[in-house]
């Protein structure tokens, strides 16, 4: 860690824990009294997020800092030690939540939603990384209806050569077949595409398609 990298850790205080589990906590930065998430990640990719914060992609949350901390015993999934990520806080509600409290969202509302998360795992995909965790807890719907997709971390580099992956990362509930070993192949741009589907089963019934498989209109 640089001394310009201790210098911008010391604007920023802790206001209040998110997710004490996982290292996520609410700050506040000194020098623009504005609120941000602080995360320390020991599964991650640091290419990724220094992709992320130099791009300002809409879909994802802005990052402004991204650290790595050599003092951290921990080891992260790319043989670093740790890595220190401030980002916008995105005041809004997960889908998970919205679905939840409706049952099941509208045709319209589910299409328009699911057509931003494929134009934010795009931008994922033409960094030739897959995102690997596509499910409604990780995508927010901003107070201004904004789509974001959040937790990232367990995006990995495609990697064509291999055909498993080294490590079972995700939600089982939306893994797709290689992500578990059936596969012929490591994960790749088809993994998301496949939990985006149980994605949007979820949002028009409320349901895996295992339970509920929801079915097209004709015209």
């Amino acid at each position: 860690m640089t001394i310009q990298d201790e210098l911008a850790l010391s604007m920023i205080d802790t206001v209040d824990d998110i997710d004490s589990d996982h290292n996520v906590v609410l700050v506040k930065n000194k020098l623009d009294n504005q609120y941000y998430v602080k995360k320390e990640l020991t599964t991650y990719n640091k290419r990724l997020y220094e992709y992320i914060k130099e791009t300002k992609n809409k879909y994802f949350p802005i990052i402004s800092e991204c650290i790595e901390d050599s003092e951290n015993l921990d080891s992260g999934e790319d043989g670093k030690k740790k890595l220190i990520v401030i980002e916008e806080y995105i005041s809004g509600k997960t889908l998970t939540k919205l679905i939840e409290e409706n049952g099941h969202l509208t045709e319209d509302e589910s299409v328009r939603i699911i057509l931003e998360v494929a134009k934010g795992l795009k931008h994922l995909h033409d960094f030739e990384f897959v995102n690997r965790d596509v499910k409604p807890d990780n995508i927010i719907i901003t107070r201004f209806n904004e789509v974001k997709i959040v937790d990232i971390n367990t995006a990995k580099k495609i990697n064509k050569e291999s055909n498993t992956d080294t490590q079972f990362l995700g939600t089982p509930s939306y893994f797709a077949p290689e992500q578990i070993g059936l596969g012929y192949n490591s994960s790749d741009v088809r993994t998301d595409i496949y939990a985006v589907g149980i994605v949007l089963n979820r949002m028009l019934t409320g349901c895996f398609p295992k339970d509920n498989l929801t079915t097209s209109k004709s015209n």
